[in-house]
């Protein structure tokens, strides 16, 4: 079978094929009818004869009728909205077992012999096959899909969604925010080491290369904040260094803010010099008060922080744990298009600069010009509108998106009431358990015999089901379930400092358990090697011998002031004359 062959001819439009047949009935000639509608005049004579479409001659042939097939494809689409899609060999594997079950319940005459390989390959179903099947379901296509982690999987689910939007419908009824009051910040890192994009290369080349900076580059951190009515501050850099020097911002965007840190991640000390950056260019005299939505990260959640923000009227309302890929308005409208320019310019730098890697010096100067395409009012405003947030949309996110985190619904088992005290925060469960088919004795339509099943049991789901997470199993960690808060509430800013006071003393107590630590073991350490030199000391003393000469030992005569009973052996050397 010929499985690419280029059509000459045009396929004929069912659409215009049933308009001719009803005008030739109203009429019309045959041969005009097809003239006007552009059918050729055989085709037309055929169906005008009773003759069936080429899909309903062939129908016969199918392996799978209509019915089954839209089975297959309802559950490939749930599995990929369940984020665990099928790739083709598994599609492949999938349509045997089924067919095999179908067989056995006389639902389907036979199985293809080309679906039986020779060697010692698997059965599944032939390419043909999957690629017929992938042709009369436009629906399916194969994608490359974004990795994703349990955590966001989990986290995104409707109840905890609804109560963010419940507080931030609370907080927008509490003050009159309009679209330049509420803001988003969030950081995002650039590398010195871009990532490379297509490019053109001969056809049929196996390795096609493009140069880059490094192996591995450094990161620098970038911090914005923007508006719902498309605004935005100066970008924010944290710099993996000790020390800030000026040529990290030169010929960056103006007004730009830097400074230093040895990790080069946002901190409690850089976050607090941000909000400061963020008042001097967001906070207008006119601005009542302000919200800024952001995730809750530890960095963002230190008393200093909530004490100044509580002094200039900004009100935090923090994101869920594990949604900031759907709540995040920078997340879903800026950060992309901004690395995707920042890409283009780091290109840009080293086909201009053939031997000079880049550096941080030169990361604020990238990324000036990706700031303003990247971060555009356009890209701003979508990226509010697509998270709900401004104009306000609690519908926003449909069952399909939620779909997955009902992969990990189920019960409790031997759970204290005392952990559930925060039931809207996400849990991170166990992996889930996906059963994989096994194909147990492949039934060959030459030798065997199929087994009776019930043709109304037989479902893709049955043969091969969906994920689903264990029970729920007692965690003995320990660690506090965040969840969205508004964070310059008396209460929360209390609670936060008796936690972190917690938290600095479990600190402390560690660090003086891991100093008394050091010092015993420095202690045992030092015990030991004294007994060892101790005992190395009196074995030196135990077995010094003289040092042997050259020549041969002679006796040495006896004076006769000694007694005759001493003898002293010495070694004398023997001149050479």
């Amino acid at each position: 079978m010929v499985r690419y062959r280029e059509r000459i001819t045009m396929k004929p439009d069912d659409n215009k094929i049933n308009l001719a047949i009803e005008f030739v009935r109203e009429g019309y000639s045959v041969r005009g009818a097809a003239k006007r509608f552009g059918i050729p005049l055989q085709t037309l004579r055929q169906r005008l004869k009773g003759c069936k479409t080429k899909s309903e001659a062939h129908m016969a042939q199918r392996v799978f009728n209509c019915e089954q097939e839209q089975q297959l494809e309802e559950y490939l689409l749930k599995s990929a909205k369940l984020f665990y899609g099928l790739s083709i060999h598994q599609l492949r594997t999938l349509a045997f077992q089924f067919a095999q079950r179908l067989k056995a319940a006389k639902s389907i005459k036979k199985i293809p012999a080309s679906w039986f390989p020779k060697n010692d390959e698997k059965p599944a179903a032939s390419r043909d096959w999957t690629e017929g099947f992938m042709k009369r379901h436009p629906k399916l296509t194969l994608r490359c899909p974004v990795s994703t982690s349990l955590g966001r999987a989990i986290a995104f689910n409707a109840h905890i969604v609804q109560e963010f939007f419940d507080l931030y419908e609370k907080i927008r009824q509490s003050h009159q925010y309009t679209a330049a009051t509420v803001w988003n910040m969030d950081e995002t890192g650039l590398n010195t080491v871009h990532k490379t994009k297509y490019v053109i290369a001969q056809k049929g080349q196996r390795c096609v290369s493009a140069i880059s900076s490094g192996e591995r580059g450094t990161n620098v951190t970038l911090t914005m904040a923007v508006s719902a009515a498309g605004e935005k501050i100066p970008p924010f850099f944290v710099f993996p260094r000790v020390n800030m020097k000026d040529k990290f911002l030169l010929h960056s965007n103006e007004d730009a803010k830097g400074v230093a840190n040895g990790s080069g991640w946002q901190t409690a000390n850089t976050f607090c010099k941000f909000l400061l950056h963020f008042k001097q260019h967001a906070i207008k005299a006119s601005t009542k008060r302000t919200l800024l939505i952001l995730d809750n990260h530890e960095s963002h959640m230190t008393i200093e922080a909530l004490e100044f923000c509580k002094q200039n009227n900004i009100d935090l309302l923090t994101l869920p744990p594990h949604t900031s890929h759907k709540l995040q308005p920078l997340d879903r409208g800026v950060f992309g298009p901004l690395k995707s320019y920042y890409a283009n310019q780091c290109n840009a730098w080293m086909f201009n600069h053939p031997s000079v890697p880049i550096a941080i010096e030169n990361v604020a100067e990238l990324a000036t010009e990706p700031i303003l395409k990247g971060a555009s009012s356009v890209n701003i405003i979508s990226g509010f509108r697509a998270t709900g947030i401004w104009p306000f949309n609690r519908n926003i996110f449909t069952e399909d998106d939620f779909l997955a985190s009902t992969v990990t619904d189920r019960p409790y088992e031997n759970v204290d009431k005392a952990s559930l005290s925060h039931p809207m925060s996400p849990t991170l469960p166990l992996e889930p358990v996906i059963q994989e088919p096994s194909i147990s004795n492949p039934m060959s339509p030459l030798n065997q015999e199929p087994m009776q099943v019930d043709v109304n049991q037989i479902s893709v789901e049955v043969i091969r089901p969906l994920p689903k997470a264990e029970a729920r199993k007692e965690s003995n960690r320990g660690r506090k379930r965040r969840k969205a808060a508004i964070l310059i509430d008396p209460e929360m800013i209390e609670t936060i400092r008796v936690e972190q006071e917690e938290v600095a003393k479990k600190k402390d107590a560690l660090s003086v358990k891991k100093k008394l630590a050091a010092e015993r073991k420095f202690d045992k350490e030092l015990l030991k090697r004294q007994k060892a030199a101790e005992k190395t000391n009196k074995e030196a003393i135990i077995k010094i011998e003289p040092k042997r000469k050259r020549g041969r030992p002679c006796v040495a005569k006896v004076p006769k002031d000694e007694e005759d009973d001493e003898v002293i052996l010495k070694y004398q050397t023997k001149r050479r004359r």
